[in-house]
């Protein structure tokens, strides 16, 4: 087996009995037991339970990026309803995950608690720098940033949920208000520096 591939099947693995047992009552010896892997194998790819737990966040901070990079051009409506489906996808694969980080994050040690947080700002940069490029923008400005992370977490939300597919035309609508909202606050701001200068 490619080396490639069976680090992404041991971070699958680890990934399930974290999102099962915690991050704190699961130690090497379960993760190489749960992965089907020896001792010796696992620490060709891990130091420690930090590092394959750091390893599994990346992992599933890459698999959104990519997500969120194919979509080019995010608010046109095909493209949305695109994104919704991969979403919905991707929260199927690492759903369960997400929800154990959504519980534990302030019993995680302070430096997973920053690992988690890098990735997440990861993430979200692309997003805000997709709604920044849709409207014509090269910087962001805060209020651009909190509507981007609402609606992050909305599309994020609705893909997780059973009704997925009775949610999409929501998710998308939610979507076009906030490019509205974003779009005249914009005009706002530059309508008051034209006055202003």
């Amino acid at each position: 087996m490619k080396r490639e591939k069976r680090q992404k099947l041991i971070l699958k693995s680890c990934r399930s009995l974290f999102s099962q047992k915690g991050y704190l009552k699961s130690n090497v010896s379960q993760l190489v037991e749960h992965a089907g892997v020896s001792r010796g194998t696992f620490y060709l790819y891990f130091k420690n339970k930090q590092q394959v737990f750091e390893a599994v966040l990346k992992d599933m901070s890459l698999e959104l990026q990519k997500i969120l990079n194919q979509q080019g051009q995010l608010f046109d409506e095909t493209t949305a309803l695109s994104l919704a489906d991969s979403l919905h996808a991707y929260c199927v694969e690492y759903g369960e995950f997400a929800s154990y980080l959504n519980f534990d994050y302030f019993r995680l040690p302070a430096s997973e608690k920053l690992a988690l947080q890098q990735q997440l700002s990861s993430v979200h940069k692309i997003f805000s720098q997709k709604i920044l490029m849709a409207l014509g923008h090269l910087d962001s400005e805060p209020e651009i940033t909190l509507l981007c992370w609402a609606v992050f977490k909305e599309f994020l939300q609705g893909a997780t949920r059973a009704s997925f597919t009775e949610r999409k035309p929501f998710m998308v609508s939610v979507l076009s208000k906030t490019l509205h909202q974003v779009s005249t606050w914009s005009a706002d701001s530059s309508r008051k520096l034209s006055a202003a200068s």
